[in-house]
């Protein structure tokens, strides 16, 4: 009965809008994760976060800079 139950709620998830943008972050943040995790086992953590994190700021159109 309760795998039933379960099967019944899997499937509402899986039609409704919400669980494929929570499947779709679920990924990025696995990326992201990854991306992180690579980084900091390449020995020089600092530096290369900064470059990516740089990269990142570029890309979505903001500025590394400060200032107002």
């Amino acid at each position: 009965m309760a795998e039933r139950s379960f099967t019944n709620a899997a499937r509402r998830w899986a039609q409704e809008e919400g669980g494929a943008t929570a499947v779709e972050y679920a990924l990025v943040c696995s990326i992201v994760v990854a991306a992180l995790t690579a980084i900091i086992a390449t020995g020089n953590a600092t530096s290369a976060l900064y470059g990516v994190l740089d990269l990142i700021s570029e890309a979505i159109g903001g500025s590394t800079e400060g200032g107002g």
